[in-house]
């Protein structure tokens, strides 16, 4: 299977770049590119189907940086850290396409921006990128949920741009009342990562014809900021200056000057300052970015302000078959192993 794939893969020229149209029919679509990867920007980047052919539908994903450090690997298991994509095959054909999700720069600027000049700054852009192959070993879960006619797909390329325009950049965070997810929760903020695209997409698909389903709970990851209500506008005064002297301190607790990202710290690294400076206050409070608004937001919280228990931090996606009304807390869980701030 290995050796009929990486055939399948040359044969398209994709590391060479050498494949005519007649071999590849979508190689001249493929005009950017992020580690081997089209970027999606409009309908034109993106191939189009058989209207009257069947295509399979997966949900696809990998441990996060599963191939890192051991810490990271050890971290990643524990507290079910994982990256999600959407993946369509050609039933009866060699045809397949994998869509993702991801920051162009996945370090500690996601989370902590860098200062110059008073000016914050977040390098926090964010891509769809496609690929004609879906790499059994790097996406090693693939869950079936249906079938799919060649015009749903189409219709479902079609809305990838629109929603790329409304989600251009990379939010971790997430606010809601509570840091689980039930019946009658408030979401104040929502983040914009690999899964929010996912559940995006198979919602997408399911609201243009195709009958998705799932026999197991699909799961997610979250980051939840358990905030007392709304999310306050920052735009100018005494409250900027509180966010900017804010991460200007996180910034220099991560090894950084105002101006430049220490390259080897990781976005786990600010991650973790972040909520260890939220639970050292005696009101804890924190502030998140907007970047697909431009627009900032003051956060304050409330008990247990930053949930990290493995079961908080991993719970289902919501989709057209499985709500927030049915969702159980644990059920995406595998380990008993509490952090708490």
């Amino acid at each position: 299977m290995v050796q009929q794939r990486m055939f399948f893969l040359l044969s398209l020229g994709w590391t060479l770049g050498a494949a005519s149209k007649e071999s590849w029919p979508w190689t001249s679509l493929c005009q950017r590119r992020h580690d081997q990867e089209c970027d999606v920007h409009h309908r034109g980047d993106l191939p189009s189907f058989e209207d009257n052919a069947t295509y399979e539908a997966f949900l696809v994903s990998h441990p996060v940086q599963g191939s890192g450090s051991r810490a990271m690997k050890v971290t990643s298991f524990v507290f079910g850290l994982h990256h999600t994509a959407v993946a369509l095959r050609k039933v009866g054909g060699p045809d397949e396409i994998l869509l993702e999700f991801y920051a162009l720069n996945f370090g500690p600027g996601i989370v902590v921006p860098t200062i110059h000049n008073g000016v914050l700054t977040w390098p926090d852009q964010a891509v769809i990128g496609w690929t004609p192959v879906v790499n059994n070993s790097e996406w090693p879960r693939q869950v079936s949920l249906g079938h799919v006619r060649g015009a749903v797909v189409n219709a479902f390329m079609d809305w990838i741009p629109t929603w790329l325009a409304a989600h251009g950049t990379y939010e971790v965070w997430s606010a809601w009342d509570r840091p689980e997810l039930k019946s009658g929760m408030q979401r104040y903020y929502d983040e914009t990562t690999c899964h929010t695209f996912t559940e995006a997409a198979l919602t997408a698909l399911y609201s243009f014809g195709a009958k998705l389903a799932s026999k197991d709970v699909l799961c997610r990851n979250y980051v939840v900021l358990v905030s007392k209500g709304p999310l306050q506008p920052v735009e100018s005064g005494a409250r900027l200056l509180e966010m900017t002297l804010f991460y200007d301190g996180l910034g220099h607790l991560l090894n950084q000057s105002s101006d430049k990202t220490a390259a080897s710290i990781r976005a786990w690294d600010a991650l973790e300052l972040v909520i260890l400076s939220i639970a050292e206050k005696k009101q804890p409070f924190t502030f998140v970015h907007d970047g697909d608004h431009n627009a900032n937001y003051y956060v304050e919280l409330q008990r247990p302000f930053v949930e990290l228990r493995p079961e908080h931090m991993s719970q289902r996606m919501i989709l057209p078959w499985q709500t927030a009304d049915t969702a159980r807390l644990g059920e995406c869980n595998r380990w008993p192993t509490y952090v708490s701030v």
